[in-house]
């Protein structure tokens, strides 16, 4: 199970919305408050997650996110991997057929380039119904569990 610390910020029957703060990949240093490692100058980013809440967390709640590694792998591939994937094998597919059927190589190259970019945004368009499709279930949502007092508050502050 992946784990993140959070702050639930709202509440939507049994889901709650979490707050949580982008924990930074070079680990901590003297630089922490000025770091744009990760935020590109912004400071710290925080990202607001829609949670199952088995536990009855209340707004102002500091918890726990877990969701199952699988889970994530396939959201993962799917925003990342399925899109440029698309781009790539449909455009060199296209290009290759124009190219075997005798259309010109500039031309061939270009018909490749848009069928690549159709096909890109195909993908989009087909993301935005998985997602409808995976947001009604449960297993696809993190679930909320109870923090530990050792959550530190001030990490939560807002700017």
């Amino acid at each position: 199970m992946l784990r993140e610390e959070g702050r639930v910020v709202s509440l939507e029957g049994k889901f709650a919305l979490v707050e949580t703060v982008r924990k930074k990949a070079c680990g901590n240093c003297t630089g922490d408050s000025s770091c744009s490692t990760l935020s590109f100058g912004g400071g710290q980013r925080k990202s607001v997650f829609r949670a199952l809440n088995p536990q009855n967390a209340r707004v102002g709640d500091f918890v726990i996110l877990e969701i199952a590694e699988r889970q994530f792998l396939r959201a993962s591939f799917l925003i990342y991997a399925a899109p440029v994937l698309a781009l790539v094998l449909v455009g060199a597919a296209v290009r290759y057929w124009a190219l075997a059927s005798g259309v010109a190589v500039d031309d061939a190259e270009g018909l490749g380039a848009v069928s690549g970019l159709l096909a890109l945004g195909g993908v989009f368009l087909a993301l935005r119904r998985v997602n409808d499709r995976l947001s009604a279930r449960e297993e696809a949502h993190p679930v909320i569990r109870p923090a530990p007092d050792s959550i530190s508050p001030i990490s939560f502050t807002r700017t």
